[in-house]
């Protein structure tokens, strides 16, 4: 009888192979049009020697101007290439439109506020947007002062993170502020 000495491996699964099949994991495509208008801004202002920090600089400094000419028109204004305005587009001056909470440590950070949930360990950031989301639970053990979330994603994915507080009245605060955002953007 006769054996065949091939491998039988199995296919990896999307996330192994793919960041970007995870949601949240990696940030959204900026459109063809700003990337056009950032870099013609950039090559007039910058010489002709730069590094990344001045190209990325330049990006930032075209959205926020993109940003301010749709605000100064008063409209919101689809983009040359058809799609809809971008909500990172927009300054932090709107993030006042509703609740807001912040918590951080010297490892990473949790926001949550109009747009969603962001969480940050280091150089790792995800973001998510409330029509992502199907769960949100966070928890304060007992004899810690870790703040510990857990976001569902509609696909059947978790990602948890967790912060420590100074001291339990701030985490008591965390939890109260996270609450107040809950209530007002998230939809059960």
């Amino acid at each position: 009888m006769e054996q065949r000495s091939e491998h039988q491996y199995m296919p990896l699964a999307g996330a192994a192979t793919d960041p970007a099949y995870v949601p949240g994991l990696l940030p959204a495509p900026v459109p063809a049009a700003e990337k056009e208008r950032a870099l013609d801004a950039a090559s007039l202002d910058a010489p002709k020697t730069r590094d990344e920090d001045a190209a990325q600089d330049a990006v930032e400094e075209a959205r926020a101007e993109g940003a301010a000419d749709a605000r100064a028109e008063g409209s919101s204004v689809a983009s040359d290439d058809g799609s809809a305005p971008d909500d990172d587009a927009a300054p932090e001056a709107d993030a006042a439109v509703g609740p807001s909470c912040g918590m951080s440590d010297h490892q990473g950070s949790i926001v949550a506020d109009h747009r969603g949930i962001r969480l940050q360990l280091g150089d790792e950031k995800a973001e998510f947007r409330w029509d992502e989301l199907s769960a949100v639970e966070y928890r304060t053990p007992r004899l810690t002062r870790r703040f510990e979330i857990a976001v569902y994603t509609s696909a059947p994915r978790r990602f948890s993170h967790d912060v420590r507080a100074a001291d339990r009245a701030e985490l008591a605060a965390w939890g109260d502020q996270l609450d107040a955002v809950l209530d007002a953007y998230f939809e059960d």
